[in-house]
């Protein structure tokens, strides 16, 4: 690695891009084509090309060449399994979790905060809670 600035900057820059790109997916949301990406990030055409690409050659995004679109590659779990293994207190709230679900009948769900928004990890909903009314 080289410690000229302007390289420095320029591969932050480029990581950041590739970052926004892999958030851009949303759960529910499989495949992404580059007008997608586009939309969600503010990066023009050719950035997104340039940047899928990459991503595709490191393996975080895999091609789906026959509806032009990309999809998230198995390397994304290499980046969250530590986090998710490390969170091990979501396990061990687990039964109290569901206890108190079944006492209000309800759903209880944990997350952690992540810049503006909240990611669930773990919910459990009580048994009554999740029977259809007659």
């Amino acid at each position: 690695m080289t410690n000229d600035p302007d390289h420095r900057q320029q591969a932050s820059h480029t990581l950041s891009k590739g970052l926004a790109l892999l958030c851009a997916f949303r759960p529910g949301e499989f495949h992404l084509g580059n007008k997608e990406f586009a939309e969600c990030t503010g990066f023009s055409n050719p950035t997104v090309s340039r940047v899928t690409k990459m991503l595709v050659d490191l393996g975080y995004l895999r091609h789906l060449g026959p509806i032009g679109r990309h999809a998230l590659a198995n390397a994304v779990l290499t980046l969250g399994y530590p986090l998710m293994v490390n969170l091990s207190p979501w396990r061990e709230a687990r039964p109290v979790m569901r206890e108190l679900a079944e006492v209000e009948s309800g759903q209880v769900s944990l997350g952690v905060r992540d810049r503006f928004s909240v990611v669930s990890i773990e919910s459990v909903r009580s048994k009554l809670g999740s029977s259809s009314p007659q």
